[in-house]
């Protein structure tokens, strides 16, 4: 088995991988591979020339306060049908915390799958570091709608700047642009829209009388009835609303329930000592 990081010859494997373990079309897959693909980034296990799995690291940073850490998201891993069951993945892993020491990284962070895989990444060494709230409310909760304007327009630049803004008291993944501009991409392919407000911003889609926010954050109480008018205009009965842990919320919204959405690896000896909270929101996993 040969691991390395992938060569611009590798894309129709990668391509093929991909649509083999996640089933998507090909505007998705070209989305991804148009805003945040990087041959150096991508690491891949071969055997006799094919290739046999591969995942993807997209650089990001980790901030806490006035602290941050480098880091990089594992995403989209996988390994052919075929050849499941032999330890690519674990092996992939393993050179994944290698090429982060080289590149001097703080840490990994990756979001499994399915709820069985949290087990598995614990095993190869990732601990719970990302968390999120979710409420579900009755549509007249979030008070008078009031509609803004469509969501089309949003930049990722504009996109950055409210998620910075919104999350500067919570401990969180501070995504760049080309993350972002992905996130946009799929908002426009999977029918989801993102609203960048004043002092906030959500991602919101509707299933007939229900909706649901993947993400809503707010600058502060202030800013809440404003997120909650704009969110109100979908005019849905139910919303299923997810925020930062730590995020004041109106206490008509009821108990939220806590869920655990992601793990970390520590790379770096600043990181395995600086004790990073479970807690932290990820928010974007682009699934």
């Amino acid at each position: 088995m040969l691991l390395r990081t992938a060569q611009t010859d590798d894309l129709p494997a990668l391509y093929a991988l991909w649509e083999e373990a996640f089933g998507d079309e090909k505007p998705a897959i070209d989305a991804f591979f148009t805003a945040c693909f990087a041959p150096e980034n991508t690491l891949a296990a071969f055997e006799h020339g094919r290739l046999l799995s591969a995942l993807y690291l997209i650089p990001t940073v980790y901030r806490r306060g006035a602290q941050t850490f480098s880091a990089a998201y594992i995403f989209a891993a996988a390994t052919r049908r075929a050849a499941r069951g032999r330890g690519l993945m674990t092996a992939l892993l393993r050179f994944a915390k290698e090429t982060a020491r080289k590149r001097e990284l703080d840490l990994l962070f990756l979001v499994p799958a399915t709820p069985e895989l949290f087990a598995f990444y614990r095993a190869r060494g990732f601990s719970d570091g990302f968390q999120k709230t979710v409420y579900t409310v009755p549509g007249k909760a979030l008070g008078t709608a009031a509609p803004i304007a469509p969501a089309q327009d949003t930049a990722p630049a504009a996109y950055l700047a409210a998620r910075e803004a919104a999350l500067s008291g919570v401990p969180h993944i501070a995504w760049g642009e080309d993350a972002l501009r992905l996130a946009l991409r799929y908002d426009a392919l999977f029918g989801s829209r993102t609203y960048v407000l004043q002092n906030g911003f959500f991602t919101a889609e509707t299933d007939g009388e229900a909706a649901t926010a993947a993400e809503f954050c707010a600058a502060g109480e202030a800013a809440l009835p404003v997120l909650c008018g704009a969110l109100a205009a979908f005019g849905a009965g139910t919303y299923t609303l997810c925020t930062p842990c730590k995020m004041p919320v109106p206490k008509r919204f009821g108990a939220g329930e806590t869920v655990t959405t992601g793990l970390y690896l520590p790379i770096s000896d600043r990181a395995r000592t600086a004790k990073l909270p479970s807690d932290a929101y990820l928010g974007i996993t682009f699934g």
